[in-house]
């Protein structure tokens, strides 16, 4: 509507007409009405009044107004391809497309439609207008269970739906990664488990976040929640828990952790979907754009974590060291490393250097 409007606008303004505020809304109305046209008629007119009601008129074609919209055609297509792309299903396995809301009745649509799916699966037996009350009618008798109604048939076949994740959950693990349990677009009741281990040793809890989003580093995305587990003083590798992301069919998110040694268990309830869609889909297509930028913060975290891990292990060391010069000799390597560290931005290269370097005399330390 608005793409007219402006297109009336100007074409009003070559005759010598101004719109002013108080005439805004009626000739939005008359344009409103000449798309309406246009999507049966191959042109159409859209009309305006001034103040002293003198009628000027302007007459627009269909191909005008396609040009005019051919770019918000395109984005429509795209979203179409996307829902395809993310529904896993082929194109080629879609029975029959329903069109929903008005402007899908503009003929462009139907072209655009046509050349992706083919042209006989549009549906023109369900009005438009009518097609949202007609799923959510078949939805309600989808919920209430009841096998007989008629309702729940569509084509002679019984309808399932299912509502699907908006969003990716996932869960965080070392240098900023994700580990993703349940993608977006899948459907509910569902539930994944996954292993998980320490990496760093001695650690007396395990953590884990509780992420929605399609980030690839963990600290980009939304923080549902957490679950914190008590765990035993182990050397990398040597704790191991169960994660298991469980979704019941109301979209509520379990969150269950197991202690596999101890048996020990923790769990809470989250809601999902704290951000918006749109937010979403710019989320996704800032990853995309920043994939690059991500990969080199990502390798950047995961050098400085080496280093750390590295001295974190001597720090450990010094109070197990069997003679008080091993003892001293640790604490030394600990003073210079920290104060090589301290505040400066050193490259990947040379932080996997000192991370070797450490490990290698550490090693010689603890004969």
């Amino acid at each position: 509507d608005y793409r007219l409007y402006e297109e009336a606008v100007s074409e009003f303004r070559k005759m010598g007409v101004e719109i002013s505020a108080e005439e805004n809304f009626a000739l939005i109305q008359s344009c409103e009405r000449a798309k309406r046209t246009l999507s049966s008629c191959d042109q159409a007119e859209i009309e305006h009044f001034d103040k002293n009601g003198k009628r000027y008129s302007y007459t627009i074609k269909r191909e005008t107004f396609e040009e005019l919209c051919q770019d918000l055609f395109e984005k429509t297509i795209n979203c179409v391809k996307e829902a395809i792309r993310e529904s896993k299903c082929p194109k080629e396995k879609i029975d029959d497309v329903v069109l929903v809301g008005g402007s899908s009745r503009i003929p462009r649509v139907h072209e655009l439609l046509r050349e992706l799916f083919g042209s006989t699966k549009l549906k023109f037996d369900i009005p438009p207008d009518h097609a949202v009350g007609h799923g959510a009618a078949i939805l309600a008798a989808s919920l209430s269970r009841s096998g007989d109604s008629g309702i729940a048939k569509l084509g002679g076949g019984a309808v399932r739906l299912a509502d699907v994740t908006p969003f990716t959950l996932s869960t965080d693990i070392i240098y900023d990664r994700v580990s993703v349990l349940i993608p977006r677009n899948s459907p509910y009741p569902t539930s994944k488990s996954e292993g998980y281990t320490n990496a760093r040793e001695f650690i007396t809890q395990i953590n884990s976040k509780i992420l929605e989003g399609e980030h690839a580093m963990a600290s980009k995305n939304n923080v549902l929640g957490s679950v914190t587990i008590p765990v035993e003083k182990k050397p990398i590798n040597g704790n191991h828990v169960k994660v298991t992301f469980a979704i019941d069919e109301n979209g509520i998110l379990n969150v269950h952790v197991k202690d596999d040694e101890t048996g020990k268990e923790v769990e809470t309830t989250v809601k999902t979907s704290m951000i918006t869609v749109s937010e979403r889909n710019e989320m996704v297509k800032n990853a995309r754009q920043r994939a690059a930028e991500e990969e080199v913060e990502r390798e950047k975290f995961k050098a400085r974590t080496a280093f750390a891990d590295a001295l974190m292990r001597v720090k450990v060391s010094v109070h197990g060291a069997t003679s008080e010069e091993k003892g001293r000799a640790m604490k030394q390597i600990i003073a210079r490393e920290e104060e090589w560290i301290e505040g400066k931005d050193r490259p990947n290269d040379e932080l996997y250097k000192h991370a070797e370097s450490i490990r290698t005399a550490l090693s010689q330390l603890r004969i």
